[in-house]
């Protein structure tokens, strides 16, 4: 489900009247519109990845109680796995788990001194991990998603509706079909660094509770 309420459509709308203002060129089609949009929620949705990780956090279980090596997260799954590494249950303890292309899995397997060290492979569309890792019959995953892809009209954007003023603005910023304008990119870039900078003052905040003893 995505995290904001304000479809595709409304913010195509809002960036061609805004547009209009300042291009050069007054006809945009819907496809550039789109695309540009869609580069500019990745952004913002990897800063929030960043910052506030629990956005795209999710989750996938399921079992195998064949005698394969390895449990393969179903394709569905995979193709939404942004994250550089997976969370496991492994019973009584999270691992975190590395991902490594499927192309470099069979020389790093063939030396044992890396089985412990990562256990999950990825490739065009699935992704593997070690049973040794996790229960012999089951697991429970946890991992950072991508952005849901604004595909129609009616798909609404997989970002905060707080932050849809930066999506909007960083669209502008990329439009190629007008000049670059330094209070745009002042503001975009105000904006990022200020999600960055919230995220250290509560990082301060939950080390100096830890220091202390108390509950964050």
């Amino acid at each position: 489900m995505a995290l904001g309420t304000v479809t595709r459509k409304e913010l195509r709308e809002d960036l061609r009247a805004r547009l209009r203002d300042v291009a050069p060129e007054k006809v945009f089609l819907d496809s550039e519109l789109n695309r540009w949009l869609e580069v500019a929620q990745g952004k913002v949705a990897r800063v929030l990845r960043q910052v506030r990780p629990e956005l795209y956090r999710d989750t996938d279980s399921g079992s195998d109680t064949t005698e394969n090596t390895y449990f393969t997260v179903a394709s569905s799954v995979a193709a939404k796995i942004e994250s550089l590494s997976l969370s496991i249950d492994a019973g009584t303890t999270w691992q975190n788990v590395p991902l490594i292309d499927s192309s470099d899995f069979a020389a790093k397997y063939s030396n044992s001194l890396y089985t412990e060290y990562f256990g999950v492979v990825t490739g065009s569309e699935t992704v593997k991990f070690n049973k040794a890792l996790a229960n012999p019959t089951s697991y429970f995953v946890m991992f950072l998603r991508k952005p849901v892809e604004m595909s129609t009209d009616g798909t609404a954007l997989d970002v905060p509706d707080e932050y849809q003023e930066l999506v909007i603005q960083y669209a502008m910023r990329i439009c190629p079909k007008i000049p670059r304008d330094p209070n745009l990119d002042a503001s975009v870039e105000g904006q990022l660094n200020s999600l960055f900078r919230e995220e250290m003052e509560t990082v301060q905040i939950r080390a100096g509770k830890d220091k202390s003893g108390e509950v964050a």
